[in-house]
């Protein structure tokens, strides 16, 4: 019976010692993890507006003028972008759909003067290793550049899908036709 109880104990404390360790840790880390999320974020944000050097981000729910105070969609983000003189470089737009395996969550740069996107990067997604995990790839992500606001974004058509990972490749399609609609004030 002592044995037991003196087990009982033991095991107590070595629970509470591992549990206080782990709530310190995780309070440690937090709060650089919540940093380099932000720098990535920024780089994103800089990455996908070529010439753009500073940014904000749109306080309200309300689209960029123009678009008719449409409200933006659940977790969307748009970031104006500016060069030196503050002159609009352009919009990022960071936005998520799911995809087959989990959340895809992308940056899209459109030039409204243009009508172009100017980038796209991906910042977050779980699908399948060489497959749907493939929308990372350059060669994938370089095929939205340059493209007119205006083409239909249809995979198999204007846009080469990935074999084996036609959820992926919707979802991006996906992402990317909202973005436009955010900020395009021709289309509204």
């Amino acid at each position: 019976m002592r044995n037991s109880m003196s087990l009982v104990i033991t095991l107590a404390v070595v629970c509470i010692i591992s549990g206080a360790s782990l709530a310190y840790f995780h309070q440690m880390t937090e709060a650089i993890l919540v940093q380099r999320q932000l720098e990535q974020m920024r780089d994103a944000v800089i990455a996908v507006v070529p010439g753009g050097i500073s940014f904000t981000e749109s306080t309200s729910d309300a689209l960029p003028a123009g678009t008719g105070g449409q409200a933006l969609p659940e977790g969307m983000r748009v970031f104006p972008v500016f060069d030196e003189g503050k002159a609009l470089m352009g919009y990022a737009v960071l936005h998520s759909t799911k995809g087959f395996e989990g959340p895809i969550r992308l940056m899209v740069g459109i030039d409204p003067n243009s009508r172009v996107i100017t980038g796209l990067t991906v910042l977050e997604q779980s699908e399948t290793p060489g497959l749907g995990a493939r929308i990372a790839d350059a060669g994938f992500r370089n095929q939205f550049i340059g493209k007119s606001l205006d083409d239909p974004f249809v995979s198999g058509n204007d846009i080469d899908g990935i074999t084996g990972a036609t959820v992926s490749t919707d979802a991006v399609i996906k992402i990317v036709r909202e973005a436009i609609a955010s900020v395009d004030t021709e289309a509204n």
